[in-house]
Formats: structure tokens, sequence, C-alpha cells
């Protein structure tokens, strides 16, 4: 392994990154998005697919440009088609849904689904995934001590609560 740079929050105009928790890399390999459980934000990065170096695209922050549902962002998942970013975050009991521009890489906030109000075991949410077939998103929660399960609209990526299996109970449905 090779060193190749460093990306910092607060130099070279990046934003974004104070407290940075979680990242992932697009499956096109493009472009790299972290969360950050500090700065509630989600940074967008071009990347350079044969050195691997970074260019900062731009940082998307909670409470910001009608943004809203990451407030200490703890975890990220891309859809395997590209198309949309899924945020988990613990302080909003949610989870954020974004649209990636495939071309330049930025993000377009879609929605919010909450704990309590479109889902359910989302109180302390910390880590989101999509499944291989990319109909379903998963999300867990450790205040919670759920498993949530969501159906995603490959089209659009908004999210329909299915179930939260929660320790020690029956799981509830909507």
């Amino acid at each position: 392994m090779t060193f190749v740079e460093v990306e910092k929050d607060g130099v070279g105009g990046v934003d974004g990154l104070y407290g940075v928790i979680s990242v992932t890399v697009s499956p096109d390999g493009k472009y790299v998005y972290s969360a950050s459980v500090t700065d509630g934000a989600v940074a967008a990065f071009g990347r350079n697919a044969t050195t691997g170096e970074l260019t900062f695209v731009e940082d998307e922050k909670g409470g910001t440009g009608g943004v809203d549902g990451f407030d200490r962002a703890a975890s990220i998942a891309l859809s395997l088609d590209g198309k949309h970013l899924y945020v988990a975050a613990k302080s909003d009991d949610a989870l954020a849904v974004f649209s990636q521009n495939a071309m330049v890489g930025n993000l377009t906030f879609i929605e919010i689904v909450e704990d309590g109000e479109g889902g359910d075991g989302l109180d302390g949410a910390t880590s989101v995934n999509v499944s291989p077939d990319g109909n379903h998103v998963y999300a867990t929660s450790n205040q919670d001590h759920t498993l949530t399960v969501f159906i995603r609209n490959g089209t659009t990526g908004n999210l329909t609560f299915v179930e939260a299996q929660k320790d020690g109970s029956e799981a509830s449905m909507d």
C-alpha cells in the first residue's frame, strides 16, 4: 500500500469532514462519499480511477438548502446502481435519501424517513445498507435495538417501511 493523499476538513475548500465516520465509493468508482457525525454532513469527492486522488465536489449539511435528516450522520450507503445515497442519522432518528448525479457526483435531497413518521425502529439510527438486488434498505438502531426493513423504489429512491425487528419482541409493521 502506498500513501496517495489526505483530504482534511477546512483545508483547500474541503468541508463536511469534521468528525467523519463512514465512507463509501460509487459502484462506477468515480465518486467517494463520507458521512460526518460532528458536522452532520455528507461530503462528495470526485475520484481519479488511476491514482485514487480525490477532488472535493460539495458537502450537504442538515438544516441548509432544504436538506434535513442527518444530524449526527453515522453511516452511508449507495445503491448498487449508484442512483441513490442513504444516510443513517443518530440524533435525527432518521434516514435521509439523496439522488446521485452520475455526471458530476453531486447530491440532491429527496426525502427524510423519521422514526414514527414513515418508519419505525430508527431511534438512534446507526447503520444503513442496501440489498444487493437494490429492492430493500436495512437500517439499525442502538436505541430501539432494531433492524428495520424498507422497500426501495429503484426509480425515485423513496423508502416504504416494511417492518422493524426488535430485540426480544415481535416485529412491528405498518
